[in-house]
């Protein structure tokens, strides 16, 4: 049988050429789509980086929100209330071996079982007790004595309160942490006097009237900063 290739031709070429431009065609639009698709989840991947910086953005804020309640909440509740303690404690330490008039109990006069009831109580140690039993002017003695543990408790007191001050500085007020740095200053100075001149004997009346007055001074700025801190809080 033979083949017409006229006829041949006639079918063929446009077969092949509707199949090329079908095939181009599906190429053109599958990259058309396909460019579409990209566009579209390049569109979505910024909306949701968006949205998820907005929200990374708006937790933090949160965060930040919740962090700085709870810090107030620490301040107000166990920071300030430590620090005024401390500093209570501080000045009333500090006022028992400030205080102008003092007195003593009359050791010289008082009978061997009054003196030893009054040492079962007393925080003297052993060694200072026994000393005591033997001193003939007892009362002197005592005071002297006496002033050395008082003074360590003030000044332990003192450090309490400074260390406190100190380490929580970050969480007070300026206005706040400037006047207990002044409370603090007055403290400092006023138990370095007592120990110094405490060491060295006073030479006169003069001495120890500047020695009370220097004290009284300080003793009267810690009650207005006192009183100001109080107005803060």
């Amino acid at each position: 049988m033979k083949i017409d290739l006229t006829i041949l031709m006639y079918w063929v070429v446009p077969a092949f050429i509707g199949f090329l431009f079908g095939a181009i065609s599906s190429l053109l639009a599958y990259r058309y789509q396909r460019k579409r698709d990209d566009i579209t989840w390049k569109r979505e991947k910024e909306k949701m980086q968006n949205e998820f910086s907005i929200d990374l953005t708006r937790l933090r804020e949160e965060i930040k929100q919740d962090l700085y309640k709870q810090r107030e909440i620490s301040v107000r509740t166990e920071i300030l209330p430590t620090i005024w303690n401390n500093l209570l404690n501080a000045q009333g330490k500090i006022g028992i071996i400030t205080a102008v008039f003092r007195q003593f109990p009359d050791l010289n006069h008082w009978p061997d079982e009054q003196i030893e009831e009054f040492l079962k109580k007393s925080v003297l140690n052993d060694f200072h007790k026994q000393q005591l039993r033997h001193e003939s002017d007892k009362i002197t003695y005592y005071q002297k004595i006496i002033f050395w543990y008082e003074l360590n408790d003030a000044q332990q007191a003192f450090h309490q309160f400074h260390n406190h001050v100190l380490h929580n500085k970050i969480f007070v007020d300026g206005d706040l942490y400037a006047k207990l740095a002044e409370i603090d200053k007055c403290f400092s100075e006023m138990l370095i006097a007592l120990e110094v001149h405490h060491e060295g004997p006073l030479d006169s009346r003069q001495d120890r009237q500047e020695l009370y007055k220097a004290i009284r001074d300080h003793n009267m700025q810690v009650d207005t900063l006192r009183t100001r801190i109080e107005q803060l809080i």
